[in-house]
This record gives C-alpha cells, sequence and structure tokens, in this order.
C-alpha cells in the first residue's frame, strides 16, 4: 500500500466527521491512544478533539477512524487534507486547531466569489469566450452540436459554422454568451441550431437578408409556427433572430423525433 494516507475520525451516531488528518503508520489510531493516556493519567483535555472522543466514550460510542485514501507522497496527502479542511467540511465545523498546509491557496467552504483561482477575464481580450468555450466543450455541449450538425450533413441538408465565409459571424451563437451552434439553409430560410451546457438544443430562425427575403415561404406553411417579428440586436441593419414556436430544450436521445417535426417544414419550403 501507499505510504501516506488521509484519515477521518467520525461520530458513530450520525456518521458526521468531526477530525480530518494526514499521517502514516497507526497515525489514524494516535488519537484515541491520546485520550487514552491523558484519561489514564488525570491530565485536563485540552485539544477539542479529545473532548469529542470524552463525549462520546461517555455516551458509550467510540469514534470510527478511517483512512480514506492513500498517496505516493507527503505532499499530496497533505494538499487532500487542507482541501477536506477548508472546502468539503469547513475547518469551523471540525475540531482541527489549524487549516492544513497551504490553506491560503484553499477556497473556504461557503464561499463562491469568481475567479479565486484565476485572474478575471478582462472584456475583449477573447480569454473570457475561451473559458466558456472550454466548459461547454467539457460539458459535452460542443459534442452534441457537432453531432446534430453533421447528422443534419449526411441526410442532405446545408449546414454552416461560424466560420463559414457564407454568413457574417455575428448571426451565430456565441461561447462567450454560453452558447453553441450551426446555420441550416433550406431554400433561402436559415435555421440556428443551438444549445447550452444543459446539453437540450434548441431551433430558430437567423434573420439573415436571405431568410428575411423569403419569410413568407415558412409562414405559409403553418401558422401554429407562430413566427414571431425579430427585434433584438442589429447585424446589418436588421434584427438578428426570429423566435417560432417548437418542441423547446430538446434531448439528443429524441433527435429522429426533432426531425420528424423538421422534415415537413423543409420538404414545403424546397417546393416553394
Amino acid at each position: 500500500m501507499l505510504r501516506y494516507y488521509v484519515y477521518q475520525l467520525i461520530d458513530p451516531r450520525d456518521l458526521s466527521v468531526f477530525y480530518v488528518g494526514e499521517g502514516q503508520d497507526q497515525r489514524v489510531h494516535a488519537h484515541l491512544n491520546e485520550y487514552d493516556t491523558l484519561i489514564a493519567n488525570r491530565q485536563k483535555l485540552k485539544h477539542p478533539k479529545h473532548n469529542k472522543i470524552n463525549e462520546l466514550i461517555e455516551s458509550g460510542y467510540k469514534p470510527i477512524c478511517i483512512v480514506i485514501g492513500r498517496y505516493k507522497t507527503k505532499a499530496e496527502a497533505l494538499a487532500v487534507e487542507a482541501t477536506l479542511i477548508n472546502w468539503v467540511y469547513g475547518h469551523s465545523e471540525l475540531t482541527n486547531l489549524n487549516r492544513g498546509h497551504g490553506h491560503e491557496n484553499i477556497r473556504i467552504k461557503g464561499s463562491h466569489e469568481g475567479n479565486f483561482d484565476l485572474d478575471p477575464p478582462i472584456p475583449g481580450d477573447g480569454r473570457a469566450a475561451e473559458m466558456k468555450r472550454e466548459y461547454l466543450r467539457h460539458a459535452g455541449t460542443v459534442s452534441t452540436i457537432d453531432y446534430i450538425r453533421e447528422s443534419m450533413r449526411t441526410l442532405g441538408y446545408l449546414v454552416f459554422e461560424s466560420d463559414s465565409r457564407e454568413y457574417d459571424s455575428r448571426y451565430f451563437p456565441t461561447f462567450a454568451n454560453g452558447e453553441y451552434g450551426f446555420i441550416c439553409h433550406v431554400s433561402g430560410i436559415d435555421f440556428i441550431i443551438k444549445s447550452r451546457e444543459n446539453n437540450l438544443f434548441n431551433i430558430c430562425l437567423a434573420n439573415t437578408p436571405s431568410t428575411n427575403a423569403n419569410i413568407n415561404k415558412i409562414k405559409a406553411f403553418k401558422p401554429s409556427l407562430e413566427i414571431r417579428d425579430a427585434n433584438n440586436s442589429l447585424v446589418n441593419g436588421l434584427p438578428r433572430f426570429r423566435g417560432m414556436k417548437y418542441p423547446r430544450n430538446i434531448p439528443i436521445e429524441n433527435f429522429d423525433e426533432f426531425m420528424e417535426w423538421f422534415k415537413p417544414i423543409a420538404d414545403h419550403l424546397s417546393r416553394q
């Protein structure tokens, strides 16, 4: 077994952790042995952990002493110990006297202020968008949208990514806004398919000059689509998006059902 470890002392009555430590060999049992020695010598109990152990003993219980992880180096064990003390359990909820090695670099439990471990992104320098790009990538959003885009391409639809020269990039969902998506062009109408970190995708209309010029085509398909006037920020003098009624927040598992909804619309547009 690896030499260094992190351990906990637990109250068996409610399984609450009251002490976290780092050690090796028999350190995990040392606190109970220390308590026994203090009691045998009739010495005053000064450490909060000994007082907690005494409370348990007098109530007919003994603390649960358990190793929760082993590590190759002492530095690794100390880092885990300090993280548990400060962020996971909270120093004020434990009997530890100290916060642990390197505690000044660890967030305190309950503190959720931003930029604890990163320099605040400077607006306009690209770092904020890159951070959100990585977040969406790790969340699976990028792979979800990539799958939908390539599936639609395979089905014969024209799809365009944000680096496409055919479109002003401002029509596309942006990482900076926590979104990722693409444009699907069908007979003059540009659809935006996009998702956020929940990986549920949605569809709306990109109010490109082409869409704006052909909007009556899709309005004639079904009044129930409820194509709305665009009223958001402008690109080349026109609002960017138009809302429409559609099944919202679609999971990737329902992609085939989405295509059953989308295909009649696309077929109608192709016949116009």
